[in-house]
């Protein structure tokens, strides 16, 4: 009987003592686990702390961006009527024509050229990344984006080629308004080298997946600041979906938008003779922006 109550305390302690070092092993795994925690929420915290910090240093150059500010607010700055403003569009042959589009330097089977150019790239683009239909579920803004590109390349090509002007594409640019009230960054913004410490504003580009709309507030202070920069001259903007375009002209007095146009259609691949008869004004459009915008001559040479 001693030996078998000896033999059941003896198990009885080995299993106390399993037990104590199984709590022990939770206990020190559990205080391991709460450390680690603890450390990665500090981490976390501190990363969104310094995130947060970048984000108002890079925002600190301007009170509002051009995306947040309202529509109220924006048409106050700009002294615009947005109703009337796109009812007062014009044709966009008769923007040509007051941009005085006699593209000097560049010769008229240069022109021809470009459009069978960006004729191709167009096509190429299709291939790629396939028509631009809100309807699809892949396309996105950055497919809209991409399109612009292939349409931008072989005119500014060319366009330097032929005039020897220094005119360079600049990608996520930011502007700023001279009173430091808005700014924001632009996907393209073409810019004219006048001097090795001086350049002019051309044109920017706001381009949208859904409705042209959404853009064109957008584009209009863009603009507005643009020409504030240059100190004359005349600034130009386009608001595209890819498919849809619209051309804006300021000249410090009074904005001017054309209606509507098509750059693409559904058989565009099938039916050259159309696109180059009635949707290559783009690259005209393009052109007599790159040629006309910025500081005017006469400044440059004073």
């Amino acid at each position: 009987m001693a030996n078998w109550i000896r033999s059941f305390l003896c198990l009885s302690t080995n299993r106390i003592s399993s037990v104590s070092r199984l709590n022990t092993k939770r206990i020190h795994s559990f205080r391991t686990f709460s450390s680690t925690m603890e450390h990665f929420y500090a981490k976390k915290k501190l990363l969104e702390s310094s995130t947060n910090l970048k984000s108002t240093k890079r925002n600190k150059k301007w009170e509002t961006s051009y995306s947040k500010m309202s529509q109220t607010a924006a048409l106050e700055r700009l002294g615009l009527d947005m109703q009337k403003f796109d009812q007062s569009s014009i044709p966009v042959q008769r923007m040509l024509s007051e941009a005085k589009c006699e593209i000097e330097g560049i010769r008229a089977n240069t022109v021809d050229a470009m459009k069978e150019k960006v004729y191709a790239r167009i096509l190429e683009y299709i291939q790629i990344e396939g028509y631009p239909s809100e309807a699809s579920i892949w396309f996105k803004e950055v497919n809209v984006n991409d399109l612009v590109l292939y349409i931008l390349g072989p005119i500014l090509f060319d366009f330097q080629k032929e005039t020897g002007r220094e005119i360079k594409l600049r990608r996520e640019m930011e502007l700023v308004s001279s009173d430091s009230q808005t700014g924001g960054f632009e996907e393209f913004v073409i810019v004219d080298t006048i001097s090795t410490t001086e350049t002019s504003f051309l044109l920017i580009i706001e381009s949208k997946r859904t409705t042209l709309g959404h853009g064109i507030r957008q584009c209009l202070l863009a603009m507005y600041d643009m020409f504030s920069y240059n100190q004359g001259g005349k600034a130009y903007g386009f608001v595209t979906t890819g498919e849809l375009w619209r051309m804006i002209q300021y000249d410090g007095t009074k904005f001017q938008m054309t209606e509507t146009f098509h750059c693409l259609f559904g058989e565009i691949g099938q039916e050259k003779g159309r696109w180059m008869e009635e949707f290559s004004v783009v690259v005209e459009c393009i052109l007599a922006a790159l040629q006309s915008g910025g500081i005017a001559k006469k400044d440059k040479q004073v």
